[in-house]
């Protein structure tokens, strides 16, 4: 990404910041969210997590870094993420009613790791296979670091 695309994405940022929106945190990652550093607030559910959150941010600056299309519902592990994700809002938020519970769980999931390995690339929206394995070398070498 050059030089002049970083400083789009910066100030697009730094607009997010200074008008301080409560974003809200969902499951379901769908439309645009931010709209000349304003966030578009959605109905119950429909949010971002930490994620979603940078998906969101470069969509608005006109790149797209995963070719969202392509993500599979029900893969292992994100069920089990949403549930608990799901649970923890309950608890906290006790408008989340079953009936949202509903909407979001198996919806897919973006993980970090994947959005990770497209701002890693040079090519850009990642299909899922290609983001899927360079998240396995991505988390691969943390690994190796952290030990």
């Amino acid at each position: 990404m050059g030089r002049e695309n970083r400083e789009v994405l910066r100030a697009i940022v730094k607009q997010i910041v200074q008008r301080g929106p409560r974003i809200r945190y969902g499951l379901r990652y769908e439309g645009d969210y931010f709209k000349n550093g304003d966030y578009i607030r959605r109905g119950l559910g429909n949010g971002l997590t930490c994620a979603t959150f940078i998906l969101a941010i470069f969509r608005s600056a006109g790149f797209e870094l995963l070719k969202v299309a392509e993500w599979p519902s029900g893969r292992p592990g994100d069920l089990e993420f949403q549930t608990a994700q799901i649970r923890w809002l309950q608890q906290h938020f006790p408008d989340f009613i079953e009936s949202e519970q509903q909407l979001h769980t198996g919806d897919p999931r973006y993980r970090p790791d994947e959005v990770a390995a497209a701002i890693s690339s040079n090519r850009i929206p990642l299909g899922f296979r290609e983001a899927e394995r360079t998240a396995a070398a991505i988390t691969k070498a943390l690994r190796q670091a952290a030990h």
